[in-house]
């Protein structure tokens, strides 16, 4: 168990820290505060939990090398783990108890002076005592003794005594020579209107606990990594705090009110045996991660919910899911959910970073009509996807949304898009009708060579990553490469860009082991920061006759060790389609696709003739040139 250390709300005492500790029978200290002579309780120095402490061992002054120190409390998980004789009584003058200072530890039970003014939650968490107990007079904390299966069960509360710190963990109902029973069923009283962080957290024999309706809050974790089997949430006025069961694995039984609208974070994740749940008809979000690791396969969503966020349903196997009026899917929001076939809910707008990651049973992409933005690498890994179309309001794409889709051939757009183009069966968002920045290139393409179509500016984020393409060819205009365009691309050998490159950006084309031809025809050579490329020492760099002492001696650059000047083709050339400074097949071939689209990237290029229009006899005359 993790424990976190937090600031005691004491200045003086923690004011000028120093790391100097220091043992005195038996116990370790850590001074917090050397001209004040002040000191806490910590875990051994010799890194082993203590061993059956007895009150007579701890003391409110301490000396050490000639000085005499205070001991405030006992620091973050100073008893963790460890055992105490008998019931430890804590020394007067002690004010406070940190994260974890009890935590799991074994032993009858502690007794808190009346000096104690702050225990954290999370000070008893996962304990093994049968009492708590604290002394007459304390102005901060008293003991609610409630009967809990016809025992005494006491509970630490705040002075008004409706806030719930902490329980004894194993409160014996009976004993014998072979079995002890312990409370295993708690019902909170009902004069506690708050229950704080992690107080029931790691309870080794609480198995059910029955909340009232005029509790106002459940803090954070309060019930998580416990054996409870079920469990009822009687009222929607309820402040529910994060990760509230996370982590029980026997739980199974769920019954939430109508009322409710959020679901917050972690509430129900890594419940293992949680196979059914039925959601209020109120619920309107479904935070991060309140699903994750559980074992749901089916789950009705209603038509109020409008968010399911990030990692919402991460490796749950569910096999089909209808969003019905959902608008925003988080990042992860059904990570690696491996059986997940089926996927329902036109109303998506916004769908977050791997999405679907690993969903290897998708066939599809999910797209709705209504979708505007994909973060990116929204389908990774979702090797099952042969079909993609791409909705005619989609407004924005970030990172390659298909990368390792090894079964996409290709994309499909309806008709009347207005961001995006298809083109040479990659994707490409456009700007004023014009293709602006390669978005994608479909992993099972099975051209590997590509021409960026002319006009296009940028190469995207990941457009190639782990595709098979061999060679690519940028036109004039292209001014930047983004990061990972072409990250392990493992049979990309040849890369041409244009004199109009400015910006090459981190891991571009790292991991391109087979690179050996790279030609860059800008002037000016453009920053790099070092990783780039995989194949500095072996592949053949190619820029213009005038650069090649300026490509030398710049910062990476000068890592090339085959550094080749070239002659700069004249730009503009009719039927130069592609850029690369002559008119062949690949030129014939990007007219004949912009034929078939009824578009035109590169009127100049592409009316061969004048008239102002593409057209057939466009394609004829760039034959001609070719037989010439």
């Amino acid at each position: 168990m993790k424990i976190k250390s937090i600031i005691i709300g004491i200045a003086a005492a923690l004011c000028a820290f120093t790391s100097q500790a220091f043992t005195v029978n038996g116990i370790s200290y850590k001074v917090t505060n050397e001209a004040n002579k002040q000191c806490m309780v910590v875990f051994p120095e010799t890194g082993n939990a203590y061993s059956n402490v007895t009150s007579s061992k701890l003391t409110a002054t301490v000396s050490y090398n000639g000085n005499t120190y205070t001991v405030l409390g006992v620091g973050a998980g100073a008893f963790q783990g460890g055992s105490i004789s008998g019931t430890l009584v804590l020394p007067e003058g002690y004010i406070f108890i940190d994260n974890g200072g009890f935590a799991e530890c074994k032993g009858t039970g502690v007794t808190i002076p009346a000096s104690m003014q702050f225990i954290t939650d999370e000070a008893f968490i996962g304990n093994q005592f049968s009492t708590i107990n604290v002394a007459a007079g304390n102005k901060y904390f008293k003991i609610l003794n409630t009967t809990q299966q016809n025992v005494n069960y006491p509970m630490l509360v705040n002075a008004a005594g409706n806030r719930l710190s902490a329980v004894p963990g194993a409160v014996v109902v009976s004993s014998s020579w072979f079995r002890t029973t312990y409370v295993e069923n708690i019902t909170i009283p009902t004069q506690i209107t708050e229950i704080g962080d992690w107080v029931f957290n790691t309870n080794p024999t609480i198995k059910s606990i029955t909340f009232h309706s005029g509790l106002k809050k459940i803090g954070n974790s309060a019930c998580a990594n416990m054996w409870l089997t079920s469990v009822t949430i009687p009222s929607p006025n309820i402040v529910l705090g994060q990760y509230l069961f996370n982590g029980c694995p026997n739980l199974t039984t769920v019954n939430l009110p109508e009322g409710l609208e959020i679901l917050p974070k972690g509430t129900f994740m890594l419940c293992e045996g949680l196979r059914n749940i039925t959601l209020p008809k109120t619920l309107k979000e479904i935070r991060s991660f309140a699903f994750s690791g559980t074992a749901i396969s089916a789950i009705n969503l209603p038509e109020s919910l409008e968010l399911v966020d990030s990692s919402a349903f991460q490796q749950a196997p569910l096999t089909s899911i209808d969003l019905k009026n959902v608008k925003v899917l988080g990042a992860q929001a059904f990570n690696n959910c491996t059986s997940l076939a089926s996927i329902k809910g036109e109303k998506v707008e916004e769908i977050g970073s791997a999405a679907f990651y690993g969903c290897t049973k998708l066939t599809q992409s999910f797209m709705p009509a209504a979708l505007k933005t994909l973060v990116g690498s929204t389908f990774y890994r979702c090797s099952g996807i042969t079909s993609a179309v791409v909705p005619a309001h989609l407004e924005t794409v970030g990172r390659n949304p298909w990368v390792m889709c090894t079964n996409l051939k290709k994309f499909d757009i309806v008709d009347d898009a207005e961001h995006f183009a298809v083109l040479d069966s990659c994707l490409y968002y456009t700007e004023n009708g014009q293709p602006y920045r390669l978005t994608a290139m479909p992993p099972a393409r099975e051209n590997t060579i590509v021409h960026l179509r002319p006009g296009t500016k940028a190469m995207g984020d990941q457009a190639f990553r782990l595709t098979g393409v061999t060679e690519i060819y940028a036109p004039e205009g292209l001014t930047t490469v983004e990061t990972n365009t072409c990250l392990s691309c493992a049979q990309l050998q040849k890369v041409e860009l244009p004199t109009t490159v400015e910006t090459i950006e981190p891991q571009a084309f790292g991991g391109c082991t087979a690179l050996n031809h790279i030609q860059i025809l800008a002037a000016v050579p453009p920053t790099l920061t070092g990783n780039e490329f995989a194949t500095y020492e072996t592949a053949t760099l190619y820029v213009p006759k005038g650069s090649v002492e300026a490509y030398r001696t710049a910062p990476v650059w000068e890592q090339f060790q085959n550094i080749v000047g070239v002659d700069v083709p004249t730009p503009g050339i009719k039927g130069d389609v592609n850029g690369d400074g002559k008119v062949d097949v690949e030129d014939l071939n990007l007219l004949i696709n912009d034929l078939l689209d009824s578009t035109v990237h590169d009127l100049k290029a592409e009316d061969m003739n004048g008239d102002g229009k593409v057209d057939v006899d466009d394609l004829n005359a760039i034959i001609n040139i070719m037989l010439i």
